[in-house]
């Protein structure tokens, strides 16, 4: 959740184009810009709202439940061998995560190929040595941010 809403929210700060693949907006530049502007920050007609809103949950309020519910109910006191894991197992950690990462990457890939577009521009921007050091970093950093959570996690207990 941490990696998804950084990414998105650094790449449509940056150029909203890098997400969104123009084929599927107007072609008039300026009618699909006004789209995109409703899309990410302010809508204007209920079927934008949807969109809006959709984009919001995903990208936004998702990768801050976690923190919102650390800061209004703190962790749970449990012992040390029920804190989330039985035995808080890091190795049963890191199996999920790799689970889901195979999980998110094989979709990514499968609407990739049956679009015959990427699901986000940006990857197919990425030419080069930029392509795998992109996917590299973003799972690198997955597996940092995972650790230091843990270790963080198992330092309350």
């Amino acid at each position: 959740r941490r990696v998804h809403g950084i990414l998105y929210w650094g790449f449509t700060i940056i150029d909203p184009w890098t997400l969104f693949n123009r084929i599927d907006f107007p072609q008039d530049d300026k009618e699909a810009n006004k789209l995109i502007i409703q899309f990410i920050y302010f809508p204007r007609t209920l079927e934008n709202l949807f969109v809006w809103v959709m984009l919001h949950i995903q990208h936004t309020t998702t990768p801050l439940v976690p923190w919102v519910q650390l800061y209004l109910y703190g962790l749970p006191n449990y012992s040390k061998s029920q804190l989330y894991w039985p035995n808080n197992n890091y190795s049963q950690e890191v199996v999920l995560l790799i689970i889901y990462l195979t999980w998110y990457l094989s979709w990514n890939g499968f609407c990739w190929w049956l679009r015959g577009l990427p699901p986000y521009p940006v990857q197919g921007r990425l030419k080069g040595w930029l392509s795998p050091l992109f996917y590299i970093s973003a799972v690198a950093f997955a597996f940092v941010s995972h650790y230091v959570s843990y270790r963080y996690r198992m330092s309350l207990t």
